[in-house]
């Protein structure tokens, strides 16, 4: 029990830092980085629900790894594929604007999913990933 309550402070601090990261990106205007930390932030927070290091995962991944695991929510995970998709698109797609990114509105969006994901990592019983 100590080990799984550990675990999930070490995924909190996680995805504290990659919040924290995004914020400060946010504060200097740099969209990309701010993109790399929210997709970062999401991806910590999904690891510690499936056991498995997302940290590099593409959207296509996640899909594939995630569609093994019936009991997460369908909705959380095609939310979380979207903004995982949308966050590659917007950073490596040499088309990408960021001029008008809007930081609000994708901050909204990365602290919502994170926190979706930490609650089911809360919740999980004690033999499951966490």
């Amino acid at each position: 029990r100590d080990e799984r309550r550990k675990r999930l402070q070490e995924a909190h601090a996680s995805v504290q830092k990659f919040s924290d990261e995004g914020e400060s990106a946010m504060n200097r205007s740099d969209a990309r980085s701010f993109i790399l930390a929210s997709a970062s932030e999401v991806r910590a927070a999904v690891s510690s629900v499936c056991g498995l290091s997302a940290e590099a995962w593409t959207a296509e991944e996640f899909v594939s790894q995630l569609q093994a695991k019936g009991h997460i929510d369908e909705a959380l995970r095609d939310r979380t594929c979207s903004f995982l998709k949308e966050s590659e698109d917007a950073l490596f797609r040499s088309d990408s604007n960021l001029r008008d990114f809007q930081y609000s509105e994708w901050k909204s969006r990365s602290s919502s999913i994170s926190a979706s994901w930490l609650k089911i990592a809360a919740s999980t019983k004690k033999g499951g990933p966490l």
